[in-house]
């Protein structure tokens, strides 16, 4: 094994956490950075839309899941309105709607909500 290291200078490490911080973005890793004539401004510019890009949707990404929530809580309300009786008997009319053999997780992916929560209503209900 070779002890030598390698240099690499400000830029090379900026695209580098560029390319792989796009991954994170867009699902796809930017080695087309490589083959571009930037400086160590233009490329942390770059990384600061890259970044807001990123945080926008995270925001994104919660104000959906706090919709599916809340969906998912209208509808366990409208089955108990329609005879369910309580929250475990919908959450198990919910399990056989969404064919997901009452995998608590499984649901909470079918309705789009974060991991956990069918297991929270059935836990604290409503």
């Amino acid at each position: 094994m070779n002890d030598m290291t390698i240099d690499r200078t400000e830029l090379e490490e900026l695209m580098d956490d560029y390319c792989d911080f796009h991954k994170d973005v867009y699902g796809v890793k930017a080695r087309w950075i490589y083959g571009q004539q930037v400086t160590v401004e233009e490329m942390k510019e770059m990384l600061a839309r890259l970044e807001r890009e990123y945080k926008a949707q995270v925001e994104e990404e919660k104000q959906r899941t706090a919709q599916a929530e809340e969906a998912a809580r209208e509808q366990v309300r409208t089955l108990i309105e329609h005879g369910a009786r309580n929250v475990v008997r919908a959450v198990r009319w919910m399990h056989d709607a969404h064919d997901t053999g009452g995998d608590n997780r499984f649901l909470d992916f079918e309705l789009g909500c974060e991991y956990g929560f069918i297991d929270g209503l059935l836990e604290n209900g409503l």
